[in-house]
């Protein structure tokens, strides 16, 4: 991909090193002035052949990064044809509209955060004031949430959350009853 750009920026200092040589050897009279001039015409018109492939590769990129710009900010996504003048001031304008897209977003994001946070804090007040014992457990047998009313009587001090459900309940009954809940199994006294 980046092969032709390279080939002509090994081309570009080919022309130079031949520009140079062609001066020095007008300097020291080896070379005629009818000769020199048409060599060193077409090395001028070498170098802006690939000034203008340089020129058009960039203005291409800056144009499909406008372009990308202009999806973001909800702009229509058909080609817009920018000059190179006002690529810069239509960046500019791109960026802030996709700013204030993203700080909609983020607005949304933050209060829905909010509103799941104040709802764990119902849940979580609910579980600690809570006078049976209450102990959840994932699918993997780990240990969720332990409340107050629980810890004595499995005899909990430490915090339990996420070590196994066999590390925290020593009794094999509680064991099976879980097992068989997880299974989807009626629980039996």
């Amino acid at each position: 991909m980046r092969l032709p750009l390279l080939l002509d920026s090994w081309l570009a200092l080919l022309a130079m090193g031949l520009c140079g040589a062609l001066c020095g050897a007008m300097l020291t009279g080896v070379l005629t002035l009818v000769v020199a001039v048409p060599i060193l015409m077409m090395v001028v018109v070498f170098g802006t052949w690939v000034g203008i492939r340089h020129t058009a590769h960039l203005r291409d990129r800056t144009e499909r990064h406008l372009q990308m710009l202009a999806e973001l900010g909800g702009k229509s996504s058909d080609r817009v044809g920018w000059s190179m003048d006002d690529a810069f001031d239509q960046g500019d304008a791109l960026i802030e509209q996709a700013m204030l897209r993203l700080g909609a977003s983020q607005s949304r994001l933050d209060a829905e955060t909010a509103r799941v946070r104040s709802g764990a804090v119902l849940l979580e007040t609910a579980f600690e004031s809570m006078q049976d014992g209450l102990l959840v457990v994932a699918a993997d047998g780990r240990v969720v949430l332990v409340n107050p009313a629980a810890r004595p009587l499995l005899s909990v001090q430490n915090d339990p959350t996420g070590r196994p459900l066999e590390e925290v309940v020593r009794a094999a009954d509680a064991h099976d009853l879980v097992r068989a809940a997880l299974a989807g199994q009626p629980g039996r006294r």
